[in-house]
């Protein structure tokens, strides 16, 4: 009886399911011990941008200590491994082999190693089903409880749209231990909409023109969340070459960029249209050529989304060595038909204070004069706090 039990312990820890025959008796191994298998697999997707993945997989060995291991599993769909850490990987059509490094070879029963990698990949990312360890069948792959998946899969990073545009998201979601119960979408932090049935989508309509951060957010049944990888996108004002449409956008500044009304950061393409600097102090009228419909058509045709102006504060402050035709509150006005004008064909003002009152005869300077005939390096105290005082309540409420 000695025999036996030692013996019967030994065939345990083989877990092999063969019956045991002693003195023509038979024995079975007890069922919990025959279903024992070689090791238990956790096969984690870390996350998942729709084009590839980062996975984690643990393995803890059942079976008698080993002094190396390799892991073998096949992909159910055409997943390619592109890096791995934790083991040496080798890929054959399908099928994976992951074989240990000096540092974590050596597994005793019960013992558990972890190993990684990065995978791209298109269609659906399944998780294998099969694995062996040292050429011995494992258990499936059992997901690690909380760790749901979600990738952007349209638009593709960097497209570009025309405003106002219906821009078409559509995310892929997954859960390997349960199920999703819904995704979120969203551009920066604002929500969008949310899908709760796969394919997931959503239909973003009459998108103004500015660049767009868009991700989705995954949620599973017991209310964990994971969020895809940010997917940048651009609605662009022009058509066609014709330039910007509609009204310009009212701008505001928000941390480090210029952003619409809508919060959608805008990117200004501009040109310089001198004249208001020089002209008016030359006696040679307010602008320099034409700056009717006709031009800034031509302007626009260049795709121009801003257009800046710049001027001269002995002008707009009426001094008294300015033509009083070309001074004061007729210069004024001119500069804000001109700033209405750029405003209604969709283009930005900047408005410049460009020539300017102070004496400077240093390095590069354009004239002797104290007076604002040229640019000087700095404004002066005495004009320019007038200057934009008054421009400031000219344009005030437009942004």
């Amino acid at each position: 009886m000695k025999y036996r039990r030692v013996f019967t312990r030994a065939l345990v820890c083989a877990a092999a399911a063969v019956p045991l025959l002693l003195s023509g008796a038979t024995a079975a191994l007890p069922a919990a011990a025959a279903a024992s298998p070689a090791c238990v697999v956790q096969y984690q997707v870390q996350n998942d941008w729709g084009a590839g993945a980062t996975v984690n997989i643990n393995l803890t060995n059942n079976g008698p200590a080993v002094s190396s291991w390799t892991l073998g599993f096949a992909f159910a769909g055409n997943q390619t491994v592109n890096q791995g850490w934790n083991g040496t990987y080798s890929q054959n059509g399908a099928n994976v082999t992951v074989a240990s490094l000096s540092y974590n070879g050596s597994l005793a029963t019960g013992g558990s190693a972890s190993t990684g990698f990065n995978l791209s990949y298109s269609g659906t990312n399944a998780v294998p089903t099969t694995f062996t360890l040292n050429g011995t069948a494992c258990n499936g792959a059992t997901s690690t409880p909380g760790a749901p998946t979600a990738g952007i899969t349209s638009p593709t990073a960097n497209q570009a749209f025309t405003a106002p545009a219906t821009v078409t998201i559509n995310a892929s979601a997954a859960e390997t231990g349960g199920s999703i119960s819904k995704v979120e979408f969203f551009a920066g932090s604002t929500l969008l909409g949310t899908s709760t049935t796969a394919p997931y989508t959503f239909s973003w309509a009459n998108v103004a023109a500015g660049s767009y951060s868009l991700t989705a957010e995954a949620f599973d049944a017991a209310g964990h969340t994971v969020t895809s990888t940010a997917v940048p996108i651009t609605v662009a004002t022009s058509t066609g070459g014709g330039g910007p449409t509609g009204a310009a956008p009212q701008l505001h500044v928000s941390g480090n960029q210029l952003v619409n009304s809508a919060g959608a950061t805008v990117v200004l393409h501009g040109v310089n249209r001198s004249g208001g600097e020089f002209a008016c102090v030359q006696g040679n009228g307010i602008w320099d050529g034409p700056m009717d419909q006709a031009s800034v058509t031509a302007i626009k045709s260049w795709n121009v989304t801003a257009v800046r102006v710049p001027l001269n504060e002995a002008c707009w402050n009426a001094e008294s060595y300015v033509t009083p035709a070309d001074a004061g509150a007729t210069y004024q006005q001119a500069v804000e038909q001109y700033v209405n004008l750029l405003n209604s064909n969709g283009i930005v003002a900047i408005l410049d204070l460009h020539w300017t009152d102070g004496l400077y005869t240093g390095n590069s300077a354009g004239c002797s004069s104290a007076q604002a005939t040229c640019q000087k390096p700095m404004p002066d105290s005495a004009e320019a706090i007038p200057f934009w005082t008054s421009v400031a309540s000219t344009f005030k409420g437009n942004n």
